[in-house]
């Protein structure tokens, strides 16, 4: 290295801890980013990413996710009913599972 008037003097042992500074920095922003954006790995079916497809456009909020939260909260929203179960609702889910009685098991 070179030393230029002005500017101070940075040795090797600075800049190796420097780098290891930074990259110890970016590990940390990245695990606090991760506790508050939760991800949900999702593999809809070919019709459903159709469907999906067929509403995103390239502005703001009309990406996939924002789609999909869309779909998942308009579902939520419609009134609960009683004689549908998960097996008559989703063919794939096995007949002989236990239907929930209450809320989530997270929520005691």
């Amino acid at each position: 290295m070179r030393w230029k008037p002005g500017v101070p003097v940075v040795s090797l042992e600075d800049r190796a801890a420097w780098l290891q500074w930074k990259k110890n920095r970016t590990l940390e922003l990245q695990r606090e980013r991760r506790s508050r954006l939760h991800r949900i790995d999702y593999y809809p079916s070919a019709e459903v990413f159709e469907a999906i497809k067929s509403l995103t456009y390239p502005v703001a909020g009309r990406d996939a996710s924002s789609v999909i939260d869309g779909l998942v909260l308009k579902a939520l929203s419609r009134p609960k009913t009683p004689e549908l179960n998960r097996a008559e609702t989703c063919p794939s889910t096995p007949k002989n599972l236990p239907q929930r009685t209450s809320g989530p098991p997270w929520k005691g």
